[in-house]
This record gives structure tokens, C-alpha cells and sequence, in this order.
């Protein structure tokens, strides 16, 4: 009887360890809505255990248990679940960079505060990088030492945590510098800056809550960081500085890197019309994050990319640099909308909707790009073009996109040259991964060959699982003979696509 009882009692204390544990998940519900599986085609299973609270996955999870792959069950009329798709079987590989898989955006208020204290985000999502490296800063926490000033003299130095007063401030040129350097508005988007800025940040600066209305930078930009963090503020109707001659060589832009651990995150660019970039991160500095922004109008005038990484001189350059659950809207500049001129880039969870340019992996090797959301409007220039080696590009969903002149998914002809062989006009398509992408209702989807002003085929390119509602998944093209694709395998279904599209709601500035 008392070993009876004594089992009887291991039981008990194992099913209220459990329900304790139980309750530290996130359940389905509280992470995936009803309509994200309903337009799947699914239904949502919503007590399923998910994710802790601290937002990172259980253990004993996959990380795409955090998402509709795990939480959507069925299909809405309730029958079963489709069976399992069975994993990519593929051919030996030479060395690369590990592909990471990007979760689905976090959903609620855990965007807000993940990069808080940067070191504490599992080092998986960030291969290779130092994130402890990048400042530690709570925008919802003020100390009591904060200084609150007034007035900005010309060249002032902000080196503790100081509050900047509602007001308007014009010509201003200031620097940030140092761990606890702190710039930060008195009301979000309070002061405001006018006339033309430069703001440096460098050595662990932080600039918070500022509103550029209708400002041009001073320099390469208005802000340029070099280990700092830009977050919460507002861009608007950014132009050129007096002075500027039309088809001159001058660059200017809202934000510039000049130095590793960079961090620039929800804030809004809108409407915005410079000679050059919205944001230009260096391949040279490496180490940067652009995470949850809002892009919205870019101007016609100046063809220029809204995002990029790296230079045509620069292909050979690993720079670690992230652009990871941003939204663009209505970009009208160059038809490379994101442009990755070096290797080492991860384009993860975007959203882009009526805009003009492709993410165009335009130079360089071992960039990934996967779960992108994109909602064609100028069609001219499709939703993704890659030229260079070892790229990784899945888990992308594109909708109502024509066939445009490259397609859905461009798989450029290049030249038969790498960077250790000099300078490329464009580079070939080498050892690249195009698996698991999404076209709904889309001309062709993969043009193969059809892109780019090289002689060469791709060549080890492997695909598999990309899926098109309409028509043919890959399309034989080239200019001066067409390129052979290699054969599709494991024909999926639109499930395959883990995108999650973005609103402006997601992204941005976050009130406080």
C-alpha cells in the first residue's frame, strides 16, 4: 500500500508540474489569427500549445510550430490535415554559409521590445554576430538622471541620456557618442527637425522619437551611425540640400553606416525624394539590423534603391547585414527596390506592395532570402533577381504579378567570372537553392536565364517545390540561346510559403 501510494502520488505531482509548465506556452490564438488560416484554406486549431512567453520556441519544438504551419489544422470544411511534405533530399553541396529559417513575424507587442537587450535573442537568428555588441536601450523606461534640454548649439556633444524638448530645431549638427548616449524626444515625434541636419551617432549612441520634417541631409546623410541605434523616428518629404546640382555625383540620404552594430528600427520614411538611398549599410562597417520600418512613397525622379548593402567593388565583403520584417509601399525609384552588392545578407519576412523594383541579389554570394511577402504592382521588374553564387531563396510568396519582363523569380545569365577573377558586370548563377516559393495568380513564375546581359547559364541550380496556380513553375529563357533549366521536383502546394504579410500597423514608430 504504500508503494501504491507513494506511485499514486508521483502521478499527481506529475500532471500539476505539467499544467504549471503549460502555463508558460503561448497557445495558437495568442500568435496566429483565424483569418491568417482561413486564407490557406485551413482552420485554426487555437489551444495548441505554441511558443513561451518570452516569445523564443519550446525545446522540444520546431520553429515553424510558432507560426500557421503548425497552428492552421485542416481545411475549413474540417477535414483532415494534408500529409506531411516530406523534407528536400539534395545532392552534396560545397561549403557555404548555413541558411538560417526565419520564424514568421512575432505578432502583439514582442516586435516592440526585441532588441531591448539585443543579447538576449537566441545567437540563431543572428549567425555569426556579436549581439551583444549592439546597445542595450528600453524606449519605455526613462532613468532619473535624464538630463532635458531646450536648445542645440551647432556641433554639441551628447554624451549621457537627454531629453530633447517638443519644439522646432533647425540647421542642426550634433553628435551622440557613447554606451548610455541617449537623444531622445520629449513627446514622440515632439521635436522636430528642419532646414539641413546631420546627426552622428557612434560608440553605442541611441536617437529616439525625432521627427525630420521636410529636411535635407547636410552630409551623406542625416543621420550617419557607426555602433549606435536610430528607433521610433519620423522621415518625412526628405529632399536635397541647397546646393545640389541635378546629375551631379553627390549622394544623399536619410540614414548612412560608417561603423559596425548598427541598428536602425520602427521608423517611417515617407515620402521621401533624395539623389540617392534611403538607407545605405555598409559591406565594409558589416554588422548591421534594419528591422520593422515603414516605407511609404518614394519619388520617381531619381531611380534610386530605397535599401542596400555593398558596391560593385565590394562582392567579395561577408557583411552580416539583416533587413528583416520591414514594409515598402509605393516605391518608384530604381527596379532594384532592396539591392545586395556583397555576400553575407539576410532579406527575411518583408513586405512589399505597389512598388516598382525586385530584391535583386545584384553582386556577390551566400545571401539568403526567404518568407518575403510581395503584392506586385509595376510588374516591370518581378519580385526577385539573383545573380552570384550559394544563394539560399525560399519560403517566398508573390501575388497578382504579370510576366513582366523577368518574371516572378528571375534566375539571372551572367558572366563566367566570380570575384576572385576581378570585377563583374554580372556575376553567374552558381550553386543556388530556389525551393518552397509561392506565385498566386502570376504570369511566369521562375524565369530562368531571362534576366541580366551575361552569356552564361546558371548552372547547380536547384529547385524544388515552387508552386504556380496558373501556370508553369519555370520558364526557359536567355538572350542568344535559352538556358535549360534543371527539372522541378515535389510539385507543392501554396502552403509551402511561410510569408506573413505586413500592415503599417505592424510596423513603425510604437507609441509609448
Amino acid at each position: 500500500m504504500k508503494l501504491y501510494a507513494l506511485f499514486i502520488g508521483l502521478v499527481a505531482l506529475s500532471e500539476v508540474t505539467s499544467a504549471q509548465s503549460a502555463d508558460k506556452h503561448q497557445i495558437c490564438s495568442e500568435r496566429v489569427t483565424a483569418n491568417d488560416c482561413a486564407s490557406r484554406g485551413r482552420f485554426l486549431n487555437a489551444n495548441k500549445p505554441c511558443c513561451r512567453n518570452t516569445n523564443s520556441c519550446l525545446s522540444n519544438y520546431e520553429q515553424s510550430k510558432c507560426g500557421t504551419s503548425f497552428c492552421c489544422d485542416g481545411t475549413a470544411g474540417g477535414s483532415p490535415p494534408p500529409p506531411p511534405v516530406e523534407p528536400p533530399v539534395l545532392p552534396p553541396t560545397p561549403p557555404t554559409r548555413p541558411p538560417i529559417t526565419q520564424r514568421p513575424p512575432s505578432t502583439g507587442a514582442a516586435h516592440e521590445t526585441k532588441f531591448n537587450d539585443p543579447s538576449t535573442i537566441p545567437q540563431t537568428e543572428y549567425p555569426d554576430v556579436r549581439l551583444g555588441n549592439y546597445p542595450k536601450y528600453n524606449p519605455f523606461t526613462i532613468p532619473r538622471n535624464a538630463n532635458t534640454i531646450r536648445r542645440l548649439s551647432r556641433g554639441q556633444t551628447i554624451r549621457g541620456y537627454t531629453i530633447l524638448a517638443d519644439g522646432v530645431y533647425n540647421n542642426a549638427q550634433i553628435t551622440v557618442d557613447g554606451r548610455g548616449a541617449v537623444l531622445r524626444a520629449e513627446s514622440l515625434h515632439g521635436a522636430v527637425f528642419t532646414g539641413e541636419i546631420k546627426i552622428t551617432i557612434r560608440n553605442g549612441g541611441v536617437v529616439d522619437g525625432l521627427f525630420f520634417d521636410g529636411a535635407a541631409p547636410s552630409g551623406t546623410g542625416i543621420i550617419e551611425i557607426a555602433n549606435g541605434r536610430v528607433t521610433n523616428c519620423r522621415f518625412l518629404k526628405i529632399g536635397n540640400p541647397r546646393g545640389y546640382r541635378e546629375g551631379s555625383s553627390q549622394r544623399h540620404r536619410c540614414i548612412t553606416q560608417t561603423g559596425a552594430y548598427s541598428l536602425v528600427d520602427h521608423n517611417s520614411f515617407e515620402d521621401i525624394c533624395t539623389a540617392s538611398l534611403t538607407i545605405n549599410m555598409s559591406a565594409r562597417a558589416g554588422n548591421s539590423i534594419t528591422y520593422r520600418n515603414y516605407f511609404s512613397e518614394q519619388c520617381e525622379k531619381y531611380t534610386a534603391e530605397v535599401w542596400r548593402t555593398g558596391s560593385s567593388n565590394e562582392v567579395s565583403i561577408f557583411a552580416k547585414a539583416f533587413c528583416d520584417e520591414n514594409l515598402f509601399t509605393k516605391q518608384r525609384g530604381e527596379h532594384e527596390l532592396l539591392s545586395l552588392k556583397c555576400g553575407g545578407i539576410y532579406v527575411r519576412g518583408n513586405t512589399v506592395t505597389d512598388s516598382r523594383g525586385a530584391i535583386t541579389c545584384r553582386h556577390g554570394s551566400n545571401n539568403v532570402l526567404t518568407d518575403n511577402w510581395y503584392q506586385c504592382g509595376r510588374t516591370s521588374s518581378g519580385a526577385i533577381r539573383i545573380f552570384g553564387e550559394n544563394h539560399v531563396v525560399t519560403g517566398n510568396y508573390a501575388e497578382n504579378c504579370g510576366a513582366g519582363t523577368y518574371g516572378v523569380l528571375a534566375i539571372g545569365k551572367g558572366d563566367n567570372c566570380s570575384p576572385d577573377n576581378g570585377r563583374c558586370g554580372y556575376m553567374r548563377v552558381r550553386n543556388t537553392r530556389v525551393e518552397n516559393n509561392t506565385c498566386m495568380n502570376c504570369g511566369k513564375t521562375i524565369s530562368f536565364g531571362g534576366a541580366g546581359k551575361g552569356g552564361t547559364c546558371p548552372v547547380d541550380t536547384r529547385m524544388r517545390g515552387n508552386y504556380n496556380n496558373r501556370g508553369p513553375e519555370v520558364t526557359e529563357e536567355g538572350r542568344n540561346g535559352t538556358c535549360r533549366a534543371p527539372r522541378q521536383t515535389n510539385r507543392a502546394s501554396r502552403d509551402q510559403s511561410r510569408a506573413v504579410r505586413l500592415n503599417p500597423r505592424d510596423v513603425g514608430p510604437v507609441r509609448r
